[in-house]
């Protein structure tokens, strides 16, 4: 994955965390939020968000992302390219008469097919190019998903289909469309005192309770876990009709939450529930070891009683910058394991390719295909496309002509996402690190597709596919991949994550290996045929 398609994955949340203050705003007036977004909200609606698109600090919150997790040197540039991506798309949402979101999160469809997303368009403003933008990121993309495609730019939304409804740009499934363009108003006056509570915030989050979930909680009495007081959750039904969340982060990063409870009673139980909740954590060994100063943090967290509500507000240095400066080494690791994730999940979908071309054809594709002379042609990676839910992709390349061939040169671009490690750290786009091993004793030891049956060691023990260190990579479309030395056997392997790299089993499964196996072992597990297992 390259540097720029790395911070494109950032955009969407940044826009939801990098607000802040550029100019004047209209006069705060919650009940007319409220009321602008009605339409849209039914009894089983659990929160609203409202995002001012105007105040969105896209610098400074790119800034925020490198303070906290900086970026390598190599990765400037794909910051800057991602900073210009955003800001050309927030002026295209103003040139075409569109100022804030709404996003609302109903459990009228179970299970949950995720936000609604609501637009109000200017009386003067350009609806089709609203729809654009918001479902593919482009004024003149398009507003509707096509069968097998998915459903966003890399500023779209991942859904169905951008939709009118009266001055509105709506963005959901169809499912949900069809709800919402049938349903009758639904009064909840709550959300104009959650909207007023929060503040004159750029991010405003409503979180709301409707009578019947509250009469759900009355009824069924859930208990509560011993080790935050215990009870039973109907005590929940009073201590919290709804709450607030005001957030503007950079340049002056700020967090306000305010709960609403039925009475002074039910808000002290719910301060002694929050109270209780933060000394777990504080006992919890994992996060005194990843969190520095976890004691003050906590302090923070707990919220202050005002009568009937609960109160917390987080903001100067001593705020939001001090719980990220103490949860940074926590972060990092998260991300890091996310990201591995993200390449053992890729490695198990190739796996499944892998497996599904030898269904098919009764052996695993050759390392490339060739000409009658015996030239190589274009990479596995391209012949396994089919199974990988690529054929209309596979079908662009002119399968007679080599990779580099003035045709097949143009799709190298197109390389799919699953064959790029996100750690992978190349040098320019269409570049892959998932190679097969080759060479003596491999399983790709010759010019033929290797069949199952050739694996004497067995398919749970030899080594079908590594993820190579980023110095390995190669175009994707290219016949070229990782020759196994048995002299050095991890030789080209170390280096995407940490001191651990990543290997593709031929029965499908992946595993995780230290830099500091045995060479005689992993030496055996690229071997297919030697009795070595």
């Amino acid at each position: 994955m390259s540097p720029f398609q790395r911070y494109n994955a950032l955009l969407l949340p940044l826009l939801l965390l990098s607000v802040a203050p550029l100019r004047a705003a209209e006069p705060f007036d919650p009940a007319a939020r409220a009321k602008a977004v009605a339409p849209f909200v039914d009894e089983q609606t659990v929160a609203v968000a409202h995002l001012d698109v105007n105040r969105i600090d896209v610098e400074a919150g790119l800034q925020l992302i490198a303070q906290f997790n900086p970026p390598p040197a190599d990765e400037t540039d794909a910051m800057a390219k991602a900073q210009a991506q955003v800001n050309r798309w927030i002026a295209d949402l103003n040139r075409a008469g569109a100022h804030e979101i709404y996003v609302v999160v109903s459990l009228a469809e179970l299970p949950p097919v995720g936000p609604l997303v609501v637009v109000p368009v200017a009386p003067d403003g350009d609806h089709r190019a609203v729809a654009g933008l918001l479902f593919s990121g482009r004024a003149d993309g398009p507003t509707e998903r096509q069968p097998g495609q998915p459903g966003s730019g890399p500023m779209g939304f991942a859904r169905d289909r951008a939709e009118t409804i009266g001055r509105y740009v709506v963005v959901s499934d169809n499912a949900t469309l069809r709800r919402v363009k049938g349903q009758e108003p639904v009064k909840r006056p709550e959300l104009a005192e959650a909207f007023k509570a929060a503040g004159d915030t750029a991010l405003q989050i409503a979180l709301l309770v409707s009578d019947d979930q509250r009469r759900v909680l009355r009824e069924l009495k859930p208990p509560l876990p011993r080790e935050i007081g215990g009870g039973t959750g109907d005590m929940l039904a009073d201590a919290l009709l709804w709450a607030a969340v005001g957030i503007d982060l950079p340049p002056k990063p700020a967090v306000g939450l305010i709960v609403q409870s039925k009475d002074a009673d039910s808000a002290r139980m719910l301060k002694r529930t929050i109270d209780a909740a933060l000394a777990l954590v504080r006992r919890f060994e994992p996060a005194r070891e990843n969190i520095s100063e976890l004691d003050s943090v906590l302090k923070l967290l707990s919220p202050t009683i005002s009568g009937n509500r609960l109160t917390l507000r987080l903001d100067g240095p001593g705020g939001v910058p001090k719980i990220l400066a103490a949860v940074k080494p926590a972060l990092a690791e998260a991300r890091s394991a996310a990201l591995q994730n993200v390449c053992i999940n890729n490695l198990k979908q190739l796996g499944l390719g892998m497996l599904n071309y030898d269904s098919a054809m009764g052996h695993f594709p050759a390392t490339a295909s060739y000409d009658k002379d015996g030239k190589p042609l274009l990479s596995w990676r391209v012949h396994v496309l089919p199974y990988l839910e690529e054929q209309e992709l596979y079908n662009q390349f002119h399968l007679d002509e080599p990779w580099d061939s003035e045709h097949n040169r143009k799709l190298i671009p197109k390389m799919p996402t699953i064959y790029a490690c996100p750690n992978a750290r190349t040098e320019e786009p269409g570049r892959t690190t998932y190679l097969v091993p080759t060479g003596p004793g491999t399983v790709f030891s010759g010019k033929t597709g290797p069949k199952m049956a050739q694996i004497k060691d067995g398919s749970a023990w030899t080594i079908l596919l590594v993820d190579a260190a980023s110095d390995q990579a190669v175009v994707w479309t290219k016949p070229g991949d990782w020759k196994f030395d048995p002299k050095t056997p991890a030789r080209g392997l170390i280096g995407q994550h940490g001191e651990t790299f990543h290997v593709l089993m031929c029965d499908g499964s992946v595993h995780r290996l230290p830099s500091t196996i045995d060479q005689s072992t992993l030496r055996a597990r690229f071997t297919a045929a030697e009795g070595d297992a």
